[in-house]
């Protein structure tokens, strides 16, 4: 599974970007959503904002459950591109 998050405030650049996580099909939606979200997690490695702008994610069900996990919209803003 692959998930998008808009990313405002990253770690390494200093201009917003997309932050790209691919998980291993073999995990489940938990393991996932823990991948991403936990303290040692993908997110907080990659960014100084304790959530994302927005997500996406090419399963519908995971991204509306990270967006609603973050409290942040699903899908990337057609004004995303004017940010960066």
């Amino acid at each position: 599974m692959r998930a998008d998050l808009g990313n405002l405030n990253p770690i390494h650049v200093d201009y917003p970007s997309v932050t790209t996580i691919t998980v291993p099909d073999s995990d489940t939606a938990d393991e996932a959503l823990r991948s991403i979200t936990h303290d040692d997690g993908v997110w907080r490695n990659h960014s100084h904002d304790p959530k994302p702008a927005w997500v996406d994610a090419d399963d519908e069900a995971f991204a509306r459950r990270l967006a609603a996990y973050y409290d942040v919209p699903v899908g990337r803003p057609d004004s995303w591109e004017d940010e960066q």
